[in-house]
């Protein structure tokens, strides 16, 4: 029942937000098919998904793990010390080396070609601000997936259901989400 407030409590404050954040700044998401006409990119609606997605998510699990849970915010994950700088490092760094691997062994079979660079198409400060502006929508999204699906899922899954169906459970929504 509190995983469900929790959950419901996200959503209305995720909603309420992009409404917000949809008729301050003027757009309309008109769906035709599988296109946005006329309107934002999808990097455009990607950024602005991130930016109101952060606090409002952050924010229902703070709520709803003081609220609810009755235990702090840090007691899932973010206590600092031990293990917590190592296990940060190979997160991010794990994840890189696999997806390099992944796009080189596509492009030895040839399913990827590349045909030029974006610095050569752009000026600097350009490529600075797509890179720039793409690391920090995605590191925006893995903080609060990460903190939604292997912070609160999981722990509480756990403290109910034991490790094995909270892993497998927290994946599973995880893996539906995407």
């Amino acid at each position: 029942l509190l995983l469900s407030l929790a959950v419901l409590l996200a959503l209305f404050i995720l909603t309420a937000s992009q409404a917000l954040l949809q008729e301050s700044f003027g757009l309309e998401l008109d769906l035709h098919g599988d296109l946005l006409q006329p309107g934002p990119t999808s990097g455009q609606l990607l950024a602005l998904s991130a930016v109101v997605s952060f606090p409002s998510l952050t924010l229902a699990t703070w709520l709803a793990r003081r609220l609810f849970d009755r235990r702090s915010f840090r007691s899932l994950g973010f206590e600092p010390g031990g293990f917590a700088w190592r296990d940060l490092l190979v997160g991010f760094w794990l994840p890189g080396l696999l997806f390099g691997l992944i796009f080189g062994a596509e492009w030895a079979l040839g399913w990827i070609r590349i045909e030029g660079w974006l610095w050569d198409s752009r000026p600097a400060l350009g490529v600075l601000a797509v890179v720039g502006g793409s690391l920090a929508v995605f590191a925006l999204v893995g903080f609060y997936e990460e903190l939604t699906f292997r912070g609160y899922y999981l722990h509480n899954i756990r403290d109910g259901l034991g490790l094995a169906p909270a892993v497998l459970l927290s994946s599973l929504v995880f893996a539906l989400a995407h």
